[in-house]
């Protein structure tokens, strides 16, 4: 509450200056702001957009996601995906958190970042396991590792030989161990560690102290009783194993190897040796003769040694979770895991470890479990089976989704966004009908049509206005996979993709990016396509961007002359559907009806949208066409003066060029058959009477126009100048008498030109209104010939309702210029005109306006 106003203090200043100082201050007042600042509209990052655009549009991506082209090669795709997911990182390694900036942008930053990663992880998946379809394609199955090799010489086949075997004839084995590698290289990005020696030495210094001078530790001592190691040792050792087993865990063996050498613990980088799947990678899966050598691998005993160590509790967790990764034990790799990516990798290398441990030992080339109860040989859990591939990965899913129940941060990281996506592309690629798993992908793209196109998304999910385009894109990349391997399955696909990319191109249109909204209208249905793209052409106003808007749709070969055309017709029957008035009769040409018409602005974008099709010279005809109809509707509205402003939107050479293709179409037509050659005539005939039609609205609107002005200049008449008489003033001056000389003189000059110009418009605008009376063949009539062509109620009902609108105005507007003229000769003839039995004029008058016309001739006669 403001109280009481306090008096002014005693200044010099004038009372006017303090007024106006108080107004200024109240008016600054007024326009600060003290709501809470809005915040801007999100919207995607046009960076990545632009760069997906280019990756697609690149030379060599032409083909790739054509979606007219009966193939599109994996090879392409895979590369494309790849290409995307390296700009999604440096994008992200671009992104930098600024010391400067407050809480609220630093977190801000991190979710981008963090959108950008699992971005990038996803394009990254989706990449590989492309490719590795399109390996398959290109060099089949291959040949077995023991095949042509005696029986009792396959012993010495070394264990990755035998792998890659496996996973080149094994196509689910083979991608679980892609998506394994994927995690692996994902989780890398993390991993950092430091050099240095764990040599024990402290413990050795603390073990002289107690009295034993000549003590050595072996590689056992510290898991015996009474052999710890001291504080320090324990802390670099605990060090050593976590950086070992995030190298090991991320696939950089030979890095983990490397690491312990440098650190004096030669016997953990011989330990490392005995990873089953170290030299096999997702990429390189051919047979190396080299590897056909050597003694028999003792893969039992080095396996049941490592389950024993990963189940000891005594060991440190790193250690066991080493080992589980050796031997293939869930839990000891599991209870290491921070988030859900990791839970995800250790629960697919516990199944590929066990999958593969079972085939060698199916082949004998491992020897059998010491005991029959051996758990280093069962499932990582109960409800798996060991040759069977069917529902292996929902399985996995659903133990993990099942383990992380109760721990909320993982559960709500393998909610997220990207994770989801991750899942649904796994259990895609990874099924056993081999991409033809069409109910999992249509539950992918029902979800990032929930997440991208619905206005409230799941309550799990935090709206991202990038979800449209990472939902578009990887529709677009799926969509080619499927025509490139199930090109049935692209059918049921469609409608799906369809609505995800159709709102993808919305969201395009209201940032008014052309050529993205070009180029993904094009992966839409041809219907969509021109229903979709000319929605957005109707939205373009500038002269410049309209021939963007067509430049682009050329480039993805959209049928332009369609678009324009449909464009056209749609800003019509919108506009006429919202301003539609039911008028009867059009106005009679009295001085105060005749005026310029009011144009509105509905009716302004009717005219400037007949634009579209004055831009190419081979549409010349369709321009025409799309005039008449517009300027039907507007006569039908009483609204001449639009009607007439879209004729003038017509270019100069409209008639020249439209009859330069009518002849061009009667060549053609001498050169087809019977049938087509109907078909051609119709189609010439309908440009003729389209021509007819044009060239009688033009008549028609010239008149008048030309009329209206007559009648304006009609009553702008120059007013005699008022001139006192001399008897009533005798003594005037001689200056005063100049003066109204000059007065007079000048309004006979003004005189006279106004008549000259009135007589030169009457003219003109008689002529024209005889030249609609005397339009050959009859105004707004077809021809015989054309009538012929086809069957039309409907078109002949409305000439005979445009005539009956029309040519009443006409004799209204000449009798009413020969009136004023009293040029009541040609009032008869125009009447003798209208009685004209071969004409038959008089037909299309209503019966009151008939008789108005005859009482005004009777009169004038």
């Amino acid at each position: 509450m403001i109280g009481e106003l306090a008096p002014l203090p005693t200044t010099n200043l004038h009372p006017t200056c303090l007024l106006l100082g108080v107004s200024v201050g109240i008016r600054l007042m007024s326009l600060i702001s003290f709501a809470p600042p809005v915040p801007p509209r999100p919207v995607p990052d046009q960076w990545l957009e632009s760069t997906f655009y280019t990756i697609c549009n690149s030379p060599e991506s032409n083909e790739g996601l054509d979606s007219s082209a009966a193939t599109a090669p994996l090879t392409l795709l895979a590369r494309q995906a790849a290409r995307f997911a390296d700009k999604c990182l440096d994008r992200w390694n671009d992104i930098e958190l600024a010391v400067t900036c407050t809480t609220a942008s630093a977190a801000a930053v991190s979710d981008q970042r963090r959108w950008l990663l699992g971005e990038c992880e996803t394009w990254d998946l989706l990449a590989r396991l492309i490719q590795d379809a399109a390996t398959e394609d290109e060099s089949g199955c291959g040949a077995d590792a023991v095949e042509g090799i005696p029986e009792h010489r396959r012993w010495t086949v070394s264990e990755q030989c035998l792998v890659r075997s496996l996973l080149r004839k094994n196509r689910f084995l083979r991608r679980l161990n892609v998506v394994v590698r994927w995690l692996e290289d994902s989780l890398y990005r993390d991993v950092t560690y430091t050099v240095q020696k764990v040599d024990w030495l402290q413990t050795l210094k603390s073990m002289s102290l107690d009295g034993e001078p000549d003590l050595e530790l072996d590689i056992d001592a510290p898991t015996r009783p009474g052999n710890k190691l001291v504080e320090a040792d324990r802390t670099f050792e605990d060090r050593l194993l976590l950086d070992v087993f995030q190298l090991v865990r991320c696939g950089r063996v030979s890095e983990a190897q490397e690491l312990c050498d440098q650190a004096d613990q030669p016997w953990r980088q011989a330990i490392l040796e005995n990873d089953i799947l170290k030299h096999v990678s997702g990429r390189d899966l051919k047979a190396r003769e080299a590897e056909r050598q050597g003694a028999k691998d003792h893969r039992r005993v080095t396996k049941e040694l490592y389950w024993e160590m990963a189940v000891d509790p005594e060991v440190n967790k790193y250690e066991r979770a080493l080992c589980g990764i050796m031997s293939g034990q869930l839990e000891a790799m599991r209870a290491v895991c921070t988030t859900w990516k990791e839970c995800l990798w250790a629960y697919l290398k516990a199944v590929l470890v066990w999958r593969v441990d079972r085939h060698l030992l199916g082949l004998g080339h491992i020897e059998g479990p010491t005991s029959p109860d051996s758990k280093a040989w069962q499932p990582p859990w109960e409800g798996l089976h060991v040759d069977d591939n069917t529902g292996l990965v929902e399985n996995v899913l659903a133990a993990l989704a099942g383990w992380v129940q109760d721990k909320p941060a993982l559960r709500t990281d393998g909610q997220s966004c990207f994770p989801t996506i991750q899942q649904h592309l796994i259990k895609y690629f990874t099924s056993v009908e081999d991409l033809h798993n069409l109910p999992e992908l249509k539950t992918l793209l029902r979800c990032l049509e929930d997440w991208a196109c619905k206005p409230v998304p799941c309550a799990s999910l935090v709206t991202n206005p990038n979800l449209g385009r990472v939902a578009c894109h990887i529709v677009l990349i799926l969509r080619g996979v499927l025509m490139a391997r199930r090109p049935d399955d692209a059918n049921d696909f469609r409608e799906l993709a369809n609505r995800i990319v159709k709102h993808y191109v919305t969201a395009q249109q209201d940032l008014m990016h052309i050529p993205e909204v070009a180029f993904y209208t094009a992966q839409l249905s041809e219907e969509q396509q021109v229903q979709t793209y000319a929605e957005f052409m109707a939205m373009i106003d500038d002269d410049a961007q309209r021939r963007e808007a067509l430049a682009a749709a050329q480039r993805v070969r959209l049928d332009v002359d369609r678009l324009t055309s449909t464009t056209v017709m749609n800003v019509r029957q919108r506009m006429q559907q919202r301003m539609r008035v039911p008028n009867d009769s059009l106005p009679l040409a009295s001085a105060a009806r005749v005026a310029v018409g009011h144009i509105s602005e509905e009716d302004w974008k009717q005219i400037h949208a007949l634009q579209w099709l004055t831009l190419r010279e081979g549409q010349r005809l369709d321009a025409i066409f799309q005039c008449n109809e517009t300027i039907r509707g507007f006569v039908e509205q009483d609204k001449l003066q639009a009607a007439y402003e879209a004729l003038l939107i017509m270019p100069m050479d409209a008639m020249a060029m439209s009859g330069l293709c009518i002849e061009q179409l009667k060549q053609m037509k001498q050169a087809t058959s019977l049938k087509d050659g109907r078909r051609s005539r119709q189609e010439i005939m309908r440009h003729e009477r389209t021509q007819r039609e044009f060239s009688a609205w033009g008549c028609f609107l010239n008149a008048y126009i030309t009329a209206t002005m007559w009648t304006n200049h009609k009553a702008q008449e120059p007013v005699a100048p008022h001139l006192p008489k001399r008897i009533a003033q005798p003594n005037r001056s001689l200056s005063h008498e100049i003066h109204d000389q000059v007065k007079q003189k000048e309004w006979s000059e003004r005189q006279k030109k106004w008549k000259d110009e009135e007589l030169k418009r009457r003219k003109e605008g008689l002529g024209q209104l005889w030249d609609v009376l005397k339009f050959p063949e009859g105004w707004m009539r077809d021809l015989d010939e054309h009538k012929g062509a086809w069957t039309e109620d409907s078109r002949d009902a409305e000439l005979q309702k445009l005539r009956q609108k029309c040519i009443p105005c006409v004799v209204q507007l000449m009798v009413s210029i020969l009136e004023a003229a009293q040029d009541y000769e040609v009032v008869l003839d125009l009447l003798a005109v209208l009685a004209n039995e071969e004409r038959r004029l008089y037909a299309d008058f209503p019966a009151s306006q008939l008789q108005l016309a005859v009482q005004q001739g009777a009169w004038t006669e």
